[in-house]
């Protein structure tokens, strides 16, 4: 299982860190951003957990690595 850190980098200056893991070489929260309509609201975080919901137009950039 790979487990895959993020940070997402906001316009305003803040970061959200952010984690998943999968079975394989995917990332689908990067994939989801990357096919994201600038009007769209991605959730993030764990499906039983804390969320957040991130308009796409406030993200300036995402930096990812892995475990």
């Amino acid at each position: 299982m790979l487990m895959t850190h993020y940070r997402i980098h906001l316009v305003n200056g803040e970061v959200i860190h952010m984690a998943e893991c999968t079975e394989d070489d995917t990332q689908p929260f990067l994939k989801r951003f990357q096919e994201a309509k600038p009007d769209a609201i991605l959730k993030c975080g764990m499906t039983d957990g804390p969320q957040a919901h991130i308009p796409v137009q406030k993200i300036l950039y995402i930096s990812t690595f892995r475990e």
